[in-house]
């Protein structure tokens, strides 16, 4: 029964479907000018990878929600608790594989030559909390192979991870282009310093409120622009977002690919917008990609006419010009479609369900073939020996 349903599910997805496979959250709306393309070894292996992207997007509620879910599953068809401690060992490896293990990934297409498509928030091994292997040469790799033309390095209170990432770009031309950054961290507040090329010690700023008011003030005449991050915020200072735009930030992060990141709420969301609209402030996606996983959730895309005429420094310039000068207007943000996480949580007794519909809504036709292939000709095959 669960494979009919399964495959109905997939079948119906495909034809109410939105194969571009990705949203434009600041407009509300399905993308025309983008679209995910999938390297070919995605067709024969379908299931695995991507089962694999969609539990690398689910918030940490969310991944909640679907482990009891499938545990729910499997009492009622095995009630033993041997078999349903080796279903919860199997996930784990599973989720475990997804993160830890290089895998093909999809990227984000655009048609216009025009249009930079850049993470305004990334990591390297120069962070403290990022994995050791994730130098600043994967850094640039990780972001070529998710579609991005080029990335802003923000390791957490050092410059060092973005001078090495620049020095082996400059070097290799490979990859992502690297751009200037750091993530200053402050008293329950993380902030994005785009295009900062000397390094901001956090110390003299990091104690109080009025730390953070005093580097606003600071930052007012630098060419760099600060970008209010997630979680940090939304979890600490939503009643101060007001103030944050009176001391002086450029722009808030309305999409974070972090676990904890994902469960802010689209209400939220929608507020930070709606404010981002008032002041004239920017509007970032960012992977906040610390070497954990090969699923890409978030691209940003601005139209910088010529960019690939330009070298690094010049499309640094001509980036930070442009998000200062047009703010809520200066970018896209594309996200992968997937189930939102909502402000009741009932909606998680059915976050699962809806997970499955949102992600067969995404899928190529040759993909639902691959699904479809996956759910029975297998189990057929393997029955058919066991009767002999």
């Amino acid at each position: 029964m669960i494979k009919w349903i399964a495959s109905a599910g997939l079948l119906a997805g495909w034809f109410f479907g939105h194969p571009s496979g990705v949203f434009e959250i600041t407009g509300g709306q399905f993308a025309g000018t983008a679209t995910l393309d999938y390297p070919a070894i995605y067709v024969p292996f379908a299931p695995f990878f991507h089962a694999a992207d969609h539990l690398t997007i689910l918030s940490v509620h969310q991944h909640m929600a679907l482990l009891a879910f499938l545990n729910l599953l499997w009492i009622l068809r095995r009630p033993r608790i041997l078999k349903s401690l080796q279903f919860n060992l199997a996930y784990a490896a599973f989720l475990a594989a997804t993160i830890l293990i290089p895998r093909p990934m999809a990227r984000l297409e655009v048609k216009d030559p025009d249009i930079l498509i850049y993470n305004a928030h990334s990591h390297t091994s120069h962070s403290w909390d990022a994995h050791k292997a994730f130098t600043p040469e994967k850094n640039l790799l990780w972001h070529k192979q998710a579609g991005f033309h080029a990335s802003f390095v923000t390791d957490h209170n050092v410059i060092s991870g973005s001078q090495a990432a620049q020095a082996i770009f400059e070097r290799d031309h490979n990859g992502a282009i690297p751009l200037s950054g750091e993530e200053l961290s402050l008293q329950n507040c993380h902030l994005a310093i785009l295009g900062n090329t000397t390094l901001i010690p956090n110390g003299p700023y990091e104690s109080n409120m009025e730390g953070i008011q005093k580097f606003m003030a600071v930052m007012k005449s630098s060419r760099a622009l600060v970008i209010a991050s997630l979680p940090e915020y939304w979890k600490y200072h939503w009643e101060r977002k007001e103030n944050f735009i009176e001391w002086g930030v450029g722009g808030f992060e309305i999409a974070n690919a972090t676990p904890f990141a994902l469960d802010f709420p689209p209400a939220q969301r929608k507020a930070i917008i709606d404010l981002c609209r008032k002041n004239r402030l920017a509007m970032m996606g960012v992977t906040d990609q610390h070497g954990w996983g090969y699923t890409c959730y978030v691209w940003n895309t601005a139209r910088i006419p010529n960019w690939r005429s330009l070298n690094r420094p010049q499309i640094e310039d001509a980036l930070l010009t442009h998000l200062k000068k047009d703010g809520d207007q200066a970018n896209q943000v594309f996200v992968r479609i997937k189930a939102e996480p909502q402000d009741n949580k009932l909606w998680l007794a059915v976050d699962p369900l809806l997970q499955f519909w949102e992600m067969a809504r995404t899928l190529p036709a040759a993909h639902v073939l691959s699904f479809l292939f996956w759910l029975w000709v297998p189990n057929r095959i393997l029955r058919r020996w066991k009767t002999r």
